[in-house]
């Protein structure tokens, strides 16, 4: 039987070209040679990615991988690892806890402060404050000169979504400006020296009973209502209205499309499944 290391070096590249990040983090560790081989050439790393995604910092990509690409595979595998272990429903401790002031529009800081709709990506935080009357922040926990507060109406809903290669963070809001509701898309680049807004998207009134379930999905944003979903194609303000009896959620699928559960009978039985497919396909369907 051949060992691993006595193959020519064309071979071991070829089988690493193959390999799960699992296979490819594991032989990087067994030896200087194999992690020596694994970090020559950038498409090992690359391809094995695309067998277990996982996150990676803003403005890279598995084509413009981080200098760490490495370190965060083998971190990645390493909690796959942890997550598939028998004891995993047992109380875990956490290795390390990190706590983060958020900064707060209130005039007396002593105030009870109640950050909404959060989302984390990174070291970059969205919030909208709940004492403000109308104001989003996007702030950088690692560089607190890296903040932006955005003003606008009372905010009701609150979505975000980071596209073009982790460098832009799309945020879709609904904020009630006086007389109606209204849905804001806008993109902020979050991987310059400073976060700033790249272009305003799209303003549209929405039903007030729609106002409050938001979901993007790439060049698409779908809002929630009790008996209906509208589905907007950012791009050309255009859009498709779907009705059903009573709605329950709307979920992401896997990378191929839209999982949205709702309930056909006036009974509430049976649950089914409306599967909206992939957007590209979607778009030449329906809008």
């Amino acid at each position: 039987m051949a060992v691993f290391g006595d193959l020519p070096a064309e071979l071991r590249l070829e089988i690493l070209m193959h390999s799960t990040l699992e296979v490819v983090v594991n032989l990087s560790q067994t030896s200087s040679a194999f992690r020596a081989l694994v970090l020559s050439d950038p498409r090992i790393l690359r391809a094995a990615w695309y067998t277990h995604p996982f996150d990676l910092p803003p403005g890279t990509t598995p084509e413009k991988p981080p200098t760490n690409f490495l370190p965060l595979a083998t971190q990645a595998v390493r909690v796959r690892e942890r997550l598939m272990q028998p004891d995993i429903t047992e109380p875990l401790l956490p290795f390390q806890i990190k706590t983060h002031s958020l900064p707060s529009l209130l005039p007396d800081e002593g105030r009870h402060h109640n950050p909404r709709y959060p989302f984390i990506f990174g070291s970059i935080i969205v919030y909208a404050p709940a004492e403000s009357d109308g104001t989003i922040i996007i702030l950088d926990l690692q560089d607190e000169n890296r903040r932006l507060e955005i003003a606008t109406w009372t905010v009701y809903g609150l979505h975000c979504q980071i596209i073009n290669n982790n460098s832009t963070l799309r945020i879709a809001s609904v904020a009630f400006e006086g007389w109606y509701e209204i849905l804001s898309i806008d993109d902020y680049d979050i991987a310059g020296a400073e976060i700033r807004q790249i272009k305003h998207l799209w303003d549209a009134a929405v039903n007030r009973t729609m106002s409050f379930c938001l979901l993007t999905e790439d060049d698409f944003v779908l809002v929630k209502g009790e008996t209906s979903l509208i589905i907007s194609k950012v791009s050309n303000a255009s859009g498709y209205h779907l009705k059903f009896q009573e709605t329950t959620s709307c979920l992401h699928s896997p990378g191929q499309g839209l999982t949205y559960p709702s309930i056909r009978e006036r009974t509430g039985c049976p649950h089914t499944l409306l599967y909206c497919s992939h957007p590209s396909r979607y778009a030449r369907t329906l809008l």
